[in-house]
């Protein structure tokens, strides 16, 4: 399998398409037809490609979430990443003497 086709996916036509729909809603604006810059706007808002191409700029082409090229620990793994836990402070701060003394 290509690295163009990878997962299925063909990555420089689904590229292609949003380009066109950019193109088709930046031509429109410049032209101040506001009914035909709707169109591809709707289109985008509903494209598999449109869906495919924000993914991978958001995940920076990377194939699984994790730190390092590591996967996160899964439940019940017993190592790996832990989620963080918020530090809990009290304000204002109380007396270490219990009351009453």
């Amino acid at each position: 399998m290509s690295a163009r086709k990878a997962n299925g996916t063909d990555w420089a036509e689904s590229e292609d398409n949003v380009r066109r729909l950019r193109q088709r809603t930046f031509e429109a604006t410049q032209a101040g037809d506001l009914k035909k810059v709707r169109n591809p706007q709707k289109l985008m808002l509903r494209s598999r490609s449109s869906t495919l191409v924000g993914v991978k700029r958001v995940s920076g082409g990377r194939e699984t979430a994790g730190i390092g090229g590591r996967r996160a620990a899964g439940r019940g793994s017993g190592g790996g990443i832990r989620p963080h836990r918020p530090m809990i402070t009290c304000w204002p701060p109380s007396d270490s003497s219990p009351p009453g003394t």
